[in-house]
């Protein structure tokens, strides 16, 4: 620290680049830090509910995960452990394509959705298993959205 005239401390960095870098460390610092990014996004969000639309100050309710410690445990849980819950899922969506084999070569005619209308005719029903890749995308959404699985969609 030097001493200017008035016998005030005042920094000397020197050189124009070592200005450069001590503001570039001290702008890095700041924006490494998560509550200020938090803030930063917090004030953004209330900057577009003000200006754009007030759908945008929701988000607001997602500051409950930094207020209470259980729902921080919840979202860590969730983050450190998201690999395998990836590959939890992963192994899933094998056994949903093992099935859908399955189907496609034994039990194709029972995949028949009475609720699809079709305009030619005017007939009601359409199969939904009419090649592989259609098979397993109605395997996939009809298996997964019903509630007693795949039994309550299949025709008896």
């Amino acid at each position: 620290m030097i001493q200017d005239g008035d016998g005030k401390a005042v920094r000397n960095l020197g050189h124009l680049a070592l200005k450069l870098e001590y503001y570039w460390l001290s702008v890095s610092f700041i924006l490494r830090s998560g509550e200020f990014r938090f803030l930063l996004i917090y004030t953004c969000l209330s900057l577009q509910g003000l200006f754009t639309s007030p759908i945008f100050y929701s988000f607001h309710l997602l500051d409950m995960i930094n207020r209470f410690p259980t729902l921080n445990n919840v979202i860590r849980s969730v983050t450190v452990n998201g690999n395998q819950l990836l590959m939890t899922a992963m192994l899933g969506v094998l056994i949903l394509y093992l099935y859908s084999l399955f189907a496609y070569f034994y039990i194709a005619d029972q995949y028949h959705d009475d609720n699809i209308e079709r305009w030619i005719n005017n007939e009601r029903g359409q199969s939904v298993c009419m090649d592989m890749l259609h098979c397993f995308l109605s395997t996939f959404n009809y298996g997964l959205r019903m509630g007693g699985g795949l039994g309550d969609f299949l025709a008896t």
